[in-house]
């Protein structure tokens, strides 16, 4: 297994996931009905 490609890839998924929930937290709680 590549695991300099893994890291990049988890890195990545974290990145995205932590986006996300900074979105969330900025744009999407005060208007959830």
């Amino acid at each position: 297994m590549n695991r300099i490609q893994w890291l990049v890839e988890c890195a990545g998924l974290i990145a995205a996931v932590l986006a996300l929930e900074l979105y969330a937290a900025l744009a999407g709680d005060h208007d959830m009905p």
